[in-house]
């Protein structure tokens, strides 16, 4: 096992990020088991150590009266993420402080094993512990929420732009072509989808705030709808604004289930297999924009072309010159800003999974998703506005 542990390495920006990335598909996976399956058999094992040294750990929900299946499957979610969280959180340490190179190739095995240790190790720390954690991972996940609204702000308006230009290109005179039309289906598409939103959101939580909020981002989407008529009623299609109006009705949802879910019997809030979807959708395109949009890898690319020389007859001192060329090039490859940001960004996908798979309540989560979704159409307000109020420059 020790040698297994100090096997391997990864030798270049990308590998890493590849690499952090299967770590997250690891530890979600024990997470998903655990939700889809409640532990209870640690029941078996807990008793045994009950005997020998007393309530230790995650056995407390041995002592809960009745089913503790709500107990064990939380737990042991919050157990394994928390493990997930400080590997990344370890690794984006080393990132600043100058060991990029190593954060990001150095030990893969071990990562994953280090992941295992931890998890078991806190098997036995008090569940009050991780219920707190609980509570914080929750408030942290309105952080990934909000970058999911602003990658989908510039889906909606890449989308828009590039059908547009496709539809000017088929249509130079301004007919209505299919590309416009699938414009304006799509943004009445999005519309029937906040409608239908605002409609189920007043029938499952008639509890005055959550229908003030529901109400409230409903009216500011107008309002920045017709905001966008207005100041770019020739450039600008209506899909960002329909778009923006059903993603705010959505992060709504996560809000007042936040707040007012411990009232409603129901529990109507956010399907899980819907939020896990979208979350990984967005963790692909925060990773994928790291892989693609900060990449030095066409430098590295034509020094291992030039480490083939020997391949082809070359030299040993061009080969030896091109072997050093390439090691440079692998370490200059990764740069401790990107792949720090990558961790950081793994670190709360982390806490995002972990809300969704052991949602919590509370007032303090309701505040950080409220203002998740105020800062979400703030964003896309700046958008419009900017243009006009800084006319010199190029957005």
């Amino acid at each position: 096992c020790c040698r297994l542990a100090f096997a391997g390495s990864v030798d270049s920006a990308k590998g890493g990020r590849c690499l952090l990335l299967w770590l997250q598909v690891f530890v979600a996976s024990f997470a998903l088991w655990f939700a889809l399956d409640s532990p209870s058999w640690l029941s078996e094992p807990c008793k045994t150590l009950t005997s020998w040294w007393g309530t230790v750990g995650i056995c407390e929900c041995q002592q809960l009266p009745g089913d503790a299946g709500d107990c064990w499957s939380p737990q042991m979610i919050y157990r394994v993420q928390a493990s997930g969280m400080l590997i990344f959180a370890f690794l984006f340490i080393l990132s600043v402080s100058g060991c990029a190179s190593g954060a990001a190739g150095a030990l893969p095995v071990l990562r994953f094993m280090m992941f295992l240790v931890v998890s078991i190790a806190f098997l036995f720390l008090p569940n009050s512990i991780f219920s707190g954690f609980g509570l914080i991972v929750s408030i942290i996940a309105s952080g990934f929420s909000l970058a999911q609204g602003i990658l989908f702000i510039d889906m909606a308006i890449t989308w828009n732009d590039t059908w547009a230009e496709l539809d000017l290109r088929a249509h130079p005179g301004g007919a209505l072509g299919k590309w416009k039309k699938g414009l304006l289906g799509a943004s009445a598409a999005f519309v029937v989808i906040a409608i239908g939103l605002v409609w189920y959101l007043a029938a499952s939580y008639p509890d005055g705030g959550a229908v003030a909020v529901t109400i409230t981002a409903l009216v500011v989407s107008l309002l920045l709808l017709v905001l966008n008529i207005v100041l770019f009623s020739d450039q600008a299609g209506l899909l960002p604004s329909t778009a923006v109006m059903a993603f705010a009705q959505w992060l709504a949802w996560q809000t007042v289930a936040a707040g007012f879910d411990e009232h409603n019997a129901a529990g109507r809030g956010p399907p899980a297999w819907l939020s896990l979807s979208l979350g990984v959708a967005s963790l692909f395109a925060l990773v994928n924009f790291g892989l693609w949009g900060v990449n030095t890898s066409s430098s590295a690319e034509g020094n291992i072309e030039l480490s083939r020389v020997r391949g082809r007859g070359g030299s040993p001192a061009v080969d030896e010159e091109s072997s050093e060329a390439t090691t440079a090039s692998t370490s200059e490859d990764v740069d401790a800003w990107d792949f720090g940001t990558q961790c950081a960004v793994h670190a709360v996908a982390a806490a995002y999974v972990a809300s969704i798979l052991a949602p919590g309540t509370g007032w303090g989560i309701f505040a950080a998703r409220l203002v998740a979704l105020s800062l979400c159409l703030v964003a896309y307000g700046w958008v419009l506005v900017a243009p006009t109020v800084f006319k010199d420059r190029n957005f």
